[in-house]
């Protein structure tokens, strides 16, 4: 999961899956040693039933919240967006996205005199070899790891 400034996604066609959570209530920068990707999200998604609900989603309906590394309470709000709607996603919010069928989608951030500084530096910061971008093109072990899974790409 991460979080940033404001951001709209209209989706064409498809279904996506937004896994959210309030910035009361997220932990993301806020644990020490937790990556942005280290999330149970997707495992708790998997585990909603018939219902919609999990187990620790009734608990946390008695004691508060369910529990998260460093004692925090979390609860994820799930949202699956239908094709040709729209999602608005307030500053801040913790999200992370998994598209359910095939699709397209156009979006952008919402940019306050805050976030603004930050999105013109990332926009004009020189690619190297640093970037992950630059690294997947040119590193052939990726290529020959990933080929066989595109195989109308040929070689």
């Amino acid at each position: 999961m991460h979080h940033h400034s404001a951001v709209w996604n209209a989706l064409i066609y498809g279904r996506k899956l937004w896994a959210l959570v309030p910035p009361a209530r997220a932990t993301f920068g806020k644990v020490a040693r937790q990556h942005p990707l280290d999330s149970d999200w997707y495992k708790v998604w998997l585990g909603r039933g018939a219902t919609g609900r999990t187990k620790a989603d009734a608990n946390a309906d008695t004691k508060g919240g369910t529990k998260r590394a460093g004692g925090r309470a979390q609860r994820y709000i799930f949202c699956e967006q239908e094709a040709e709607s729209l999602v608005y996603l307030p500053s801040s919010w913790a999200h992370a996205t998994l598209n359910l069928e095939e699709g397209v989608a156009v979006g952008g951030f919402l940019h306050d005199e805050g976030s603004l500084g930050l999105h013109m530096q990332l926009l004009h910061a020189p690619r190297g070899m640093g970037s992950l971008q630059n690294a997947a093109t040119l590193h052939r072990g990726w290529y020959q790891n990933v080929a066989p899974a595109f195989p109308e790409l040929g070689a």
